[in-house]
């Protein structure tokens, strides 16, 4: 509501003064809270922006740092209240502004690949002699890791059995902790571990080793 006034002219044509009121569509602000390892922009068809008209469409543009990825994005009025979003792809959403200041909360992880491990098979038995286990820096079990971080693998024989091999692809250096323990650092794509397990050496005359213990995965 918008109240005014004004001196009324000595002399007015017809004895008449007319008012000639202008109304426009309010401008409402466009909040962007600081997210680490990304940024987002909001812009229209002239570029970037920071207020917009009821029902104006505004593009929002998620840019990641390299290893992340965008996790979430909530746009919100200010009573709190969800705004719809439509995710255009490759990091683009829109949305229709309404009659509200927003904020636009954007949130960044550290993209996660996979790490798999095969077990060579043994006279025919899959998995068999042993597993390996993979673990992060907080002895976690683990089965994928992000770019950078140090995977520590553990082999766990099945009694009368040690591990005769371990390697990788793609092909990364396997740090040799111990007998059964190796590290690595995770790239920035999925690994995946081939172990191989082989009876111990016996010089026991007539000793048959338990295959019970194989695993079948």
């Amino acid at each position: 509501v918008f109240t005014g006034n004004f001196i009324m002219p000595d002399q007015v044509a017809g004895g008449k003064v007319y008012i000639e009121p202008r109304f426009e569509l309010k401008l409402y602000h466009i909040s962007i809270e600081n997210a680490s390892h990304g940024n987002v922009e909001a812009r229209d068809l002239d570029g970037a922006i920071s207020l917009a008209r009821m029902g104006d469409t505004v593009e929002l543009k998620a840019t990641a740092d390299p290893d992340y990825e965008l996790s979430s994005l909530t746009v919100k009025d200010s009573k709190g209240n969800d705004v719809t979003l439509t995710d255009k792809g490759g990091g683009l959403f829109e949305f229709a502004m309404p009659a509200s200041d927003i904020t636009v909360k954007p949130v960044f992880t550290r993209i996660s690949h996979d790490i798999r491990i095969e077990i060579a098979s043994l006279d025919g038995v899959s998995g068999c002699g042993g597993i390996v286990k993979a673990f992060n820096s907080s002895s976690e079990q683990i089965t994928s890791a992000s770019s950078g971080e140090e995977v520590t693998l553990r082999a766990y024989p099945d009694s009368d059995f040690v591990l005769s091999y371990l390697n990788s692809t793609p092909d990364i250096t396997l740090s040799r902790k111990d007998d059964i323990m190796y590290t690595f650092e995770m790239p920035g794509e999925e690994v995946l571990i081939k172990a191989a397990f082989e009876l111990r050496l016996m010089c026991i005359l007539g000793y048959e080793p338990d295959l019970s213990h194989c695993h079948v995965c």
